[in-house]
């Protein structure tokens, strides 16, 4: 297993010829070539890469209109104190929600907890319509490992009708009257 980490740069291995430090190499033995960044950076194999515990369970969520929802982001294999970043994609740009359990976000309504080892939640309360949209989940490895869940928020319809189940418009009734209405709540989540 091969690892490089520092902070100022990212070195990758090629296979091109190139000059470093005044001499030439080869084209058959691999180059360091530097490219400025300001990554950590691991090479390791798949086997020992964080990966989701269980991404199928988690693609869609959904929750009603004025209530709370817990997005879960469950992640194996995630070293030492390590956290998850939470982000929301909103017209093509990805806006920062949180960062391990502290938050980025103006928005109150948002909170994250860890539950137990590996799995982060993401609670937004009092759902607004414009709450829903794709939400993501980012490991911070090399490459970075994502999980994105896409959130629906369902508006409740209500339809009050009559005791022959027609839908109450402009009715009048005269005083003292008996009348019997029906409330139907459709598009409950």
């Amino acid at each position: 297993m091969l690892v490089l980490i520092f902070l100022s740069s990212l070195w990758t291995w090629t296979d091109s010829s190139a000059f470093i430090s005044g001499a030439r190499s080869s084209p058959s033995s691999p180059v360091l070539r530097t490219t400025r960044s300001a990554v950590w950076s691991e090479e390791t194999t798949t086997s020992a890469m964080p990966f989701f515990a269980d991404p199928e369970s988690s693609l869609n969520v959904t929750g009603q209109l004025g209530a709370a929802v817990e997005l879960h982001c469950r992640v194996n294999r995630l070293p030492g104190e390590t956290s998850v970043s939470w982000l929301r994609r909103q017209e093509g740009q990805l806006r920062l929600l949180a960062v391990g359990l502290e938050l980025y976000s103006s928005d109150s309504r948002y909170s994250v907890r860890l539950l137990e080892p590996g799995d982060w939640q993401l609670r937004v309360r009092s759902l607004l319509e414009n709450d829903q949209g794709h939400y993501e989940c980012q490991v911070p490895s090399h490459p970075p490992r994502v999980h994105s869940i896409y959130l629906h928020v369902v508006v409740p319809e209500l339809e009050i009708t009559d005791e022959r189940d027609v839908p109450i418009k402009d009715k009048f009734y005269n005083s003292g009257s008996t009348i019997q209405l029906k409330c139907r709540l459709t598009r409950v989540p």
